[in-house]
């Protein structure tokens, strides 16, 4: 990954947490940007682009929204 990446694996990071805290406002626009980053970023294992597509999933569930949630599966 490039060193920028890694900036962006962090920001993914720091959406979950406030995700974890029912921030779910805060968190999503952050969870959206992050994971647009990860699907383009270099050398991201697969696993780590599933992770961040399931952060941005999980708000969505929580807040009883299955249909975008099921984008993000």
């Amino acid at each position: 990954m490039w060193k920028g990446d890694w900036l962006v694996a962090e920001l993914s990071r720091y959406g979950d947490c406030r995700r974890r805290q029912g921030k779910y406002a805060e968190a999503e626009p952050i969870l959206l940007e992050s994971a647009a980053a990860i699907r383009i970023a270099v050398r991201v294992p697969r696993w780590g682009v599933a992770a961040s597509r399931k952060r941005v999933g999980d708000p969505y569930e929580a807040m009883t929204n299955p249909t975008e949630a099921a984008k993000w599966r």
